[in-house]
């Protein structure tokens, strides 16, 4: 087998980057123009594996590989801009962030600083999560995954080309397919985990690996005719993976390898479609490859810093601002930092001195987090705090963990996702001689999804359930009906379901989904313009229309079935609000609080009441 691995540069890859982190700054600015454009971290991936294995395995073969060496080189390309996005962010959010948005900024500063913000992110996944663009430093996942690959890939390659040096496909491939073959469990049984897990994602990154080790093999048998056909092939499985990938049910999962195959077969044409080659190595395009790096790191903060001080999705306006910005701070960054430190040959004591910010700025993390967001800080007096109550993740996740352990001998079930989750604390409140439990997923309560007909197999189990409580996000949900049928068909087949063995049913409609958070309501954040809370009420009517009628046809149908409408409790004739006595009622736009939960368990307390009376 001919090893003859070219060191040269290849202007194809920086436009082939370009490509990438364009997708995904369009995905997170402009989801609607480019719905598949999250697949940019996939093409990032492929791209980072061929590279890294194209480097170390050539000076493997000629002896001349250092471990030492590898993470000095890792360390001064990916520490210098790492450390600046991190000190930005902290400083930034010293002066917008409370209490606990900072103290969970500083546990993903530390996090991100050691490389397993991913796990953490896993971690905080599922109902009580924050929404993702409230997370500045959500991004850094995939480069967490990149960081923990490069410990295992060298001494892998190692041991191949010292025991299997002239046939190692044959493991390479084995641990490709036992890491595609999890990803793919998991995305059946743990989308969170599929999305965070090394062990799902590592195929990705050894799908390059074996195209680095593959391609001068290949240079002999393909001729150019054929690599401009794969190259064809390859931007046109990329560009459709960009257009439609919004359709797949999950991902990564099994869909993932269409953006890898394409990605494979564009670094393989090796720029020998010449139209593609023109189009991708324009100057602008090598600059943003250039800079695709520090333009990753940048985008995701600017965009969740401007989304936090808004309150709601910024205006187009504002988006398009932030990405200027963006490519305004990446240019600054690799022209000035990154140079910096990558314009001599590679010196121990640049490295040091690397190695020392990211190690002092993961302290920084740690004691903003163990100081619960440094909570002396001016931002925190009564000039920006408006409204009392509730809006953070972990006071309802502990409060709901006291009273949700799953009891046997339970009398009632709440059934549904998470609108039927946050309404357990309240009802557990209001009704302590009741025994209540929760048999949810992330998913309409309809049995025709195997999950859900799981969730509901395991209900009726509980034999001592007399009452059952569906709830849903249903105007969101709602799309998930299969094509062909309708919500009053589904949720009827539920409902026979569960008259048939015996239990009282009780329909509960949906609350208002506000446009803004309710951190928006709850303070007055500087930069903001002030604190808003309340909706006109036609917004919450044009929300019910989609869903409400269908709940009532199923009512009807079933003469014993009842349903409770909690939504207009939070809403009067005019508006609809986030406040309640003053007090915040919402933990996000969507959900409620303990506050809110136990508002609207006292109408469903009093509804149970009058029907058994």
């Amino acid at each position: 087998m001919s090893q003859q691995f070219s060191s040269l540069y290849r202007p194809d890859i920086d436009g082939l980057r370009a490509i990438a982190v364009l997708s995904v700054l369009m995905f997170h600015g402009f989801p609607d123009s480019l719905p598949g454009g999250f697949v940019g971290v996939d093409i990032f991936f492929v791209i980072s594996g061929f590279l890294i294995t194209n480097i170390i395995w050539s000076e493997q073969l000629e002896g001349k590989f250092s471990i030492g060496n590898f993470y000095a080189r890792r360390a001064r390309r990916i520490f210098p801009a790492l450390i600046l996005v991190l000190t930005a962010c902290a400083v930034f959010g010293w002066f917008i962030l409370f209490e606990d948005e900072y103290k969970q900024l500083g546990n993903h500063i530390l996090r991100a600083g050691v490389f397993l913000i991913n796990f953490q992110l896993w971690k905080e996944s599922g109902y009580f999560d924050a929404q993702a663009e409230l997370k500045p430093l959500l991004h850094l996942w995939s480069l967490s995954i990149e960081e923990q690959f490069y410990i295992i890939w060298p001494l892998l390659l190692g041991l191949l080309i010292r025991y299997c040096r002239r046939s190692p496909h044959f493991w390479l491939c084995a641990f490709f397919a036992a890491s595609y073959i999890w990803n793919i469990y998991q995305s059946l049984d743990d989308p969170a985990q599929d999305f965070y897990s090394p062990l799902t994602r590592f195929w990705e990154l050894t799908a390059g690996g074996i195209l680095a080790i593959s391609l001068p093999l290949m240079r002999e048998r393909i001729g150019h005719k054929s690599q401009c056909i794969i190259g064809l092939v390859g931007i046109i499985v990329l560009i459709s993976c960009m257009l439609l990938m919004q359709l797949a049910p999950v991902y990564p999962g099994a869909w993932a390898v269409l953006p890898v195959i394409g990605t494979i077969c564009y670094l393989a044409s090796e720029s020998k479609f010449e139209w593609l080659q023109r189009l991708v190595t324009q100057p602008v395009m090598l600059w943003i490859g250039k800079i695709s790096y520090p333009l990753y790191l940048w985008h995701w903060p600017v965009f969740s810093f401007v989304r936090i001080i808004e309150g709601q999705t910024p205006k187009v306006e504002w988006r398009i601002a932030c990405l200027v910005f963006s490519l305004f701070m990446a240019n600054f960054t690799a022209r000035y930092v990154e140079s910096y430190f990558r314009r001599d040959p590679l010196r121990i004591a640049y490295v040091w001195s690397l190695v020392i910010a990211i190690a002092t700025l993961t302290t920084s993390g740690y004691v903003i987090n163990r100081t619960n967001g440094i909570p002396n800080r001016d931002l925190l007096s009564s000039e920006y705090v408006i409204h009392q109550g509730s809006i953070g993740y972990a006071d309802l996740k502990s409060n709901v963990k006291k009273e949700s352990l799953r009891k046997t001998h339970a009398d009632i079930a709440l059934f549904g996702d998470s609108h039927a989750d946050h309404l357990l604390y309240g009802l557990e409140k209001k009704m302590p001689n009741h025994k209540i439990v929760s048999y949810t997923y992330s998913a309409i309560p309809i049995i025709s999804n195997p999950k859900v007909k799981d969730r509901l197999d395991e209900l009726l189990r509980e034999k001592t359930i007399h009452t059952v409580i569906v709830a849903s996000h249903w105007h969101k949900s709602i799309d998930q009906i299969p094509e062909g049928s309708d919500l009053t068909k589904e949720l009827g087949n539920t409902v026979q379901v569960l008259r048939k063995n015996g239990k009282n049913v009780i329909l509960i409609d949906d609350i208002y989904q506000f446009e803004f958070d309710p951190q928006r309501c709850k303070y007055a954040r500087p930069l903001s313009g002030g604190n808003v809370c309340t909706a006109d009420k036609k917004l919450f009517e044009h929300q019910t229309n989609k869903y409400l009628h269908h709940l009532m046809a199923v009512q009807q149908r079933f003469d014993s079935v009842q349903l409770i409408r909690i939504g207009e409790v939070f809403c009067n004739g005019i508006e609809c609000s986030m406040i309640s006595g003053n007090e915040i009622t919402y933990r996000d736009n969507n959900h409620l609080n303990d506050w809110g939960s136990q508002i609207a368990a006292n109408l469903i307390t009093k509804k149970l009441i009058e029907l058994n009376n």
